[in-house]
This record gives C-alpha cells, structure tokens and sequence, in this order.
C-alpha cells in the first residue's frame, strides 16, 4: 500500500476525499492549515474509527519545507489546499498570492524532488466543476476530463 498525501484535506471536498480513500484502505495523509487550537477543520466531523486512520500534518503551503516534510515518501498528492474566501483576497491579496501560487510552486518543487512520487493530481477551482449533485469520490474526481494530472518520474524532468 502507498501512502496518499491531501493537501486542504481539512475543507470540504478533502475531507469527503479523505474520508471516502481511508474507507476504500488508502494510506492518508493529511496536510491541514496550522492554526494554534490544533484544529483539523472538517476532519473533525469524520467518524472517530476514520480519523484514527490519519496521519495529520498541520503546516502552511507557504513553507517549502514544511511541505517537503509533508511529501515525503508519498506515492500520491491530491493539491486541494487553497485560501478561497475571495473577501479576503482583496483584502490580502499578497497572502492569497503566496498561498495559491507560490504554495503550490513549493508543493510541485517538492514533488519533483521526492523519488517516490508517481502522480500529482490537481483539480481545477470548484466552481469550474459545477455543483455535486453527490460527495466527490476517488472515481468522480478522477472521471473529471479537466482534472490536471502529472505523471512525476525524475528521468522525465531535464
């Protein structure tokens, strides 16, 4: 079995990915937004038996080697995390630029750097998706043809 990295696994869509790839024995881990409660966002909501499953890492994308730690012996990244409060972004929008871009630039530049990664999946924002009419899935997710998947093996990478 491989191990699975979320990032945002602690919001809606990742929690429910997180959930639904635990039940089917996936290996998670979950990368979650440090705050200092200790609070795991919607993973809280997940049945006991589920979270006792979970390998949760809090941190931020913002610090490269935070995530690299977070990437580290994984097989697969779902990238779901993300500040999307657009509010906020206009207050902020340095935080949301360092977050959203400059964090997911850590997070493919540790992708590239770890031997054991095989995929990277990133989805498109949600609401490019359309609303559910059900909670995502490994096989709804993967089923989305705009859905970015990068195949990572470092003799491809020059």
């Amino acid at each position: 079995m491989s191990k699975i990295l979320i990032t945002g696994a602690g919001g809606f869509i990742g929690s429910h990915l997180t959930e639904e790839l635990v039940r089917q024995g996936e290996e998670i881990r979950a990368f979650v937004r440090y705050n200092s409660r200790d609070e795991r966002g919607l993973l809280e909501d997940l049945p006991k038996e589920i979270q006792n499953q979970i390998e949760v890492i809090p941190g931020d994308l913002k610090d490269p080697d935070g995530i690299k730690k977070a990437v580290k012996g994984c097989s697969k990244v779902f990238h779901l995390g993300a500040l999307i409060a657009i509010p906020y972004s206009y207050i902020h929008p340095f935080d949301f630029i360092q977050t959203n871009v400059v964090g997911m630039a850590h997070l493919l530049n540790a992708c590239l750097e770890e031997g054991t990664l095989e995929r990277v999946f990133i989805p498109p924002p949600v609401k490019s998706m359309g609303r559910p009419n059900i909670f995502p899935s490994m096989k709804n997710i993967l089923s989305k043809p705009n859905l970015l998947i990068l195949p990572v093996r470092s003799q491809q990478i020059s």
